[in-house]
């Protein structure tokens, strides 16, 4: 009977991050990450650096097809971990568009079994 509160509890403190415990968490790249980001630097390695992230100052490329350009700030780029911080910046000029997309790693549209994505449009009030 208390089996699967046993695994159950495993599982929370497996995939749980040590970051939410710390007063701050600056990923390292160096390792790969886990179920719960990025390990944590070293507190002595850190620095005043890592808090810092100017690339949100500059305006993005947008002479392409879609006269779009999107620039993330997520831990790759911004290495503040475990702390739900995920910024971007889009910068859309006169004229641009987004494309209408599926979302990634979703399998909305068509037969799950035969491997092929698709996106429903509703034209004239109709389901196509």
């Amino acid at each position: 009977m208390y089996l699967p509160y046993f695994f159950f509890f495993s599982l929370l403190l497996a995939a749980s991050s040590n970051a939410l415990v710390q007063d701050f968490c600056v990923a390292d790249l160096s390792l790969p990450a886990g179920p719960a980001g990025y390990p944590c630097k070293k507190a002595a390695s850190v620095t005043a650096d890592a808090f810092a992230f100017h690339g949100l100052a500059t305006a993005g490329n947008t002479s392409n097809i879609i006269s779009a350009f999107v620039t993330p700030a997520f831990d790759a780029q911004f290495p503040v971990n475990g702390l739900g911080v995920s910024i971007a910046r889009l910068d859309l000029a006169v004229g641009g568009v987004i494309p209408p997309h599926p979302p990634g790693g979703l399998g909305d549209g068509g037969h799950p079994g035969n491997n092929m994505r698709g996106i429903h449009l509703v034209v004239r009030q109709r389901c196509t």
